[in-house]
C-alpha cells in the first residue's frame, strides 16, 4: 500500500512539472538537443576510423560568440546512432565545435573554458611542442557546425561532419648507396595551433623527426605523423644522411602534394617515393604519381 501511494505521489509530481508542456504553449518546455557526428569521405582508403576517437569535447557558442555549453564524453562509441546531449539552450542561433581526442599533447587555450565568459574568437587548440615535436600518440579530430538555429521544439538534431587533423607521411627511396649510413626524415612546419573553426592559428616553427629504417634492398624508409596540412602553406620535407651530415633531399611538401592534386580534407595518408639518380636530380612520386621531372615540379 505504501509503495502504491509513493508511486502515485511521484506520478502527480511529474504531471504537475510538465503542465506547461501539455498546453498548446510549449515555450516553458525543455529544449532537447542531440548532436550527431558524420564521417563520410570521398578518397578511397582514408575513411575516418570512429573507434580511434577515445574522447569527445563539444563546445556551443551563441550568436555573439560567447560560450554557452560544454559537453564532454570520456568514452564515446562513435557511430551513426551516437549522439551527445546538450543542456537546455534558449531559442536562438548557435555555433557548435567539437574536438576528438583532446588530451595528452593537445590542450585548449585558455586552459579552462568558462560558460558565459570564454569567446569563440579567443578559443584555441594547441599542440605542446618545443623546437622538436613529440610523438603524436593519438589522432586528432574536429567537427564544426557554424550555424545552428535552436527553436522551442521538444527535440532537435544537429549533424557535425568529422574531419581528421593528423596525417601520415610514408617515405620510401631508391638509388641511394647501399651502406651502413643512417638517415633521418624531418618535416618542418608551424601547424600546432588552431582556431575553433579548424583554421591555422599563429604558432612557432618546429620539426617532426623520425630516424629511418632500411628496406630489404638497403634503402632508407620512414613514417611520420604530422598535423594538418593545407594549400598555400610551405612545410619543408627533408631527408638527411646523418653519417655524413649531408642533406640528400629537401622540398616544399605542400607544393609537391598540390602537384598531385590531393584533397587535404579527406586524404590523410601520403606515400612519397624519392628516386635518386647518378645526377643531382631527385624524382618525386606521390601515391604512384610522378610529380617532378628533371628536378622540376610538374604543373
Amino acid at each position: 500500500m505504501k509503495r502504491l501511494l509513493l508511486r502515485l505521489c511521484l506520478f502527480l509530481s511529474l504531471a504537475l512539472s510538465l503542465t506547461g508542456c501539455i498546453d498548446d504553449d510549449i515555450s516553458n518546455c525543455p529544449v532537447g538537443i542531440r548532436v550527431y557526428f558524420t564521417y563520410e569521405t570521398t578518397y578511397a582508403g582514408t575513411d575516418i576510423d570512429p573507434s580511434a576517437i577515445e574522447r569527445m569535447n563539444l563546445y556551443v557558442f551563441d550568436a555573439g560568440g560567447i560560450l554557452r555549453a560544454v559537453v564532454q564524453d570520456s568514452d564515446p562509441d562513435i557511430s551513426a546512432d551516437y549522439y551527445m546531449t546538450v543542456p537546455s539552450l534558449s531559442a536562438g542561433n548557435y555555433r557548435f565545435a567539437a574536438w576528438g581526442n583532446l588530451y595528452g599533447c593537445f590542450s585548449t587555450v585558455p586552459a579552462v573554458f568558462t560558460v558565459g565568459q570564454t569567446t569563440f574568437e579567443e578559443a584555441r587548440l594547441a599542440f605542446a611542442h618545443t623546437d622538436e615535436a613529440p610523438v603524436i600518440s593519438q589522432p586528432l579530430f574536429f567537427a564544426h557546425l557554424p550555424a545552428a538555429k535552436v527553436t522551442t521544439e521538444r527535440e532537435q538534431r544537429f549533424y557535425l561532419p568529422l574531419e581528421q587533423t593528423v596525417n601520415t607521411v610514408n617515405l620510401t627511396t631508391e638509388g641511394l648507396p647501399v651502406n651502413e649510413n643512417s638517415y633521418r626524415l624531418r618535416i618542418k612546419d608551424n601547424n600546432g595551433a588552431y582556431t575553433f573553426d579548424h583554421s591555422f592559428a599563429s604558432d612557432s616553427e618546429f620539426t617532426y623527426t623520425s630516424l629511418c629504417d632500411k628496406d630489404a634492398g638497403g634503402q632508407p624508409k620512414a613514417t611520420l605523423t604530422v598535423l594538418k596540412l593545407g594549400a598555400g602553406r610551405h612545410p619543408v620535407i627533408e631527408l638527411t644522411d646523418m653519417t655524413t651530415q649531408t642533406v640528400r633531399y629537401t622540398g616544399d611538401l605542400v607544393e609537391l602534394l598540390d602537384a598531385r592534386g590531393v584533397d587535404y580534407r579527406t586524404q590523410h595518408v601520403f606515400d612519397i617515393h624519392l628516386k635518386f639518380s647518378t645526377t643531382s636530380n631527385v624524382e618525386v612520386i606521390i601515391d604512384g604519381w610522378q610529380v617532378t621531372e628533371g628536378g622540376f615540379i610538374l604543373k
